[in-house]
């Protein structure tokens, strides 16, 4: 994955700002849900600090975010149908309606602001990333339902991420909490 941000929304070296040491040394025997912010570094810095506090005592083979998309390329097409991008190379779950984009970081940001605490805190773990255009019916909502549950029983437990900046994220939030 090319680093669009970096620089630019967060430091180059973020991580050196990152005072929190990696603990690592719980199992996670299920999966922990949290929201993380997306905002430039010094607005959200704080808030991300106390999240990953948290989770550092973690260890977590998969880290999940999943993350608006708020516009750009990959959403103008009205005509296209209703897709959730991954970056290039990730596995998109044998699911029709996830597509690889070695671009979706240069036109979505919410991934990558997180990056220099998955580097530091959890760099063993693999890290999947799923980006969502807000869902308009009942049947993209279904569809993003399914993803999450595809998401679950692939990558249990996990870190889940929720990428959100003022309700951003509800389309993930209701399919999280949506009985398949």
């Amino acid at each position: 994955m090319k680093k669009y941000s970096e620089g630019i929304l967060y430091p180059y070296n973020a991580e050196k700002e990152i005072i929190i040491e990696r603990n690592n040394k719980r199992e996670l025997k299920e999966t922990v849900v949290r929201t993380v912010p997306h905002k430039a570094w010094h607005l959200c810095k704080a808030e991300l600090d106390g999240v990953f506090s948290e989770l550092s005592q973690y260890r977590a083979d998969n880290i999940i975010v999943l993350s608006p998309l708020h516009g750009g390329r990959l959403i103008s097409d009205k005509n296209l149908p209703y897709t959730v991008y991954t970056y290039e190379g990730e596995d998109t779950l044998n699911c029709p309606y996830i597509t690889e984009d070695n671009d979706v970081c240069s036109e979505e940001f919410s991934f990558e602001i997180l990056l220099p605490y998955l580097e530091k805190l959890f760099p063993s773990s693999k890290y999947h990333a799923f980006f969502a255009p807000g869902t308009e019916n009942e049947e993209e909502e279904k569809i993003l339902s399914d993803i999450v549950k595809k998401i679950k029983e692939t990558y249990r437990p996990a870190i889940i991420l929720l990428s959100d900046n003022s309700g951003c994220c509800s389309m993930w939030e209701k399919a999280l909490t949506a009985r398949i």
